[in-house]
Parts: structure tokens; sequence; C-alpha cells
């Protein structure tokens, strides 16, 4: 969502009968949620996307003086009243359900980033998937709606490969069993 910053995005979530969004904003260290609402109209409330934008600089502000997420950094949220967690933590999932959503947020960046080496606008890489710009934005923000299949097959058209994903994912970590 470029209204409240880079790197923003909205999250659906649909729980019975309820359809909530997530904004969050993806770190290379931390993914860090701006605000959980109902979803009751077609736009996103101009009081939510204020609040989000808000919340995201007092972010910005706590963690400027730090370069990754040490406890020092920690400490600085919590003592701003930010709750910090992991996102399998956050979400309540297993190891498995984690990895995978690693992988998926992993692939989502990488597709963003050949599309941005390229020079290529969201509307001319849905040209050249065959999609639509909506379906780009979705694919680059791993939106629930898109597959890894998917992710993986945009990545190969846009000129990604084999080494490249690779490379995108070794950072990702796996469970051990």
């Amino acid at each position: 969502m470029p209204s409240i910053g880079n790197r923003c995005h909205e999250l659906r979530v649909l729980d019975k009968g309820c359809n909530w969004r997530v904004i969050y904003r993806i770190e290379s260290d931390a993914i860090v949620i701006l605000d959980v609402f109902p979803k009751k109209s077609q736009g996103t409330p101009k009081t939510v996307i204020e609040q989000s934008k808000a919340r995201l600089a007092q972010y910005l502000r706590v963690i400027e003086q730090e370069a990754d997420m040490e406890m020092t950094k920690r400490v600085k949220l919590e003592a701003a009243g930010w709750a910090v967690s992991t996102p399998k933590e956050f979400l309540n999932l297993s190891e498995e359900d984690a990895a995978f959503l690693e992988v998926k947020v992993a692939l989502a960046a990488a597709l963003r980033g050949l599309r941005m080496e390229r020079a290529l606008s969201q509307v001319e890489a849905a040209q050249r998937l065959h999609s639509s710009q909506s379906r780009v934005a979705k694919m680059e923000a791993a939106d629930r709606s898109v597959s890894v299949d998917l992710l993986l097959r945009s990545l190969l058209r846009l000129g990604g490969t084999r080494e490249r994903m690779v490379a995108a994912l070794t950072p990702v970590a796996f469970p051990v069993e």
C-alpha cells in the first residue's frame, strides 16, 4: 500500500463471516503489523490509513539507529508499547506452515525485485504474464489467493532463473527434524 509507505501491504483474512484486513510492512528481519480492522466498505477508511502512517512513522523513529533486530531494538519497541513476535508466533503456525509462509514471502519479494530490476511497472509485468495489474500486486504481496506455483511460473516468465529462485530461498529457515 504505497499510500501508507514502502513495503506496506494489505492482507485479507476471512473469518466466520467477517472480512478482516491486516496492514503490514515487510522488513528484512520482521513483519510489522500496522493495523487490523474489519473491512466494511470498498476502500480502506482514511482513519485506518492515517493511523497506519502514524504507527509506521513511530516504528521507523524507534528503529532509526538500529541496523538489525537485536535485543536492544526489541527492548526499545516493547518500551514504546509494541508487541514483538515472529510471524509463526503471531499467527500460531506450525513449523511447516511457517516455513511455507517464509518461502511464499521470499518468492513474492523475488518477483517484485525482478520486476523492479527489469524496470517494469505492474501493468507491463501483467502484460508479459498474461494477467492483470491487480493480480501482479497480489503476487508481490504474497496474497493467500496466490499459489507458490504461480509465483514460480511468473518468475520464470519474467526472465528469472533457477539460480535466482534458489538464492531467494536460501535465507529461509526450514524446520530440522
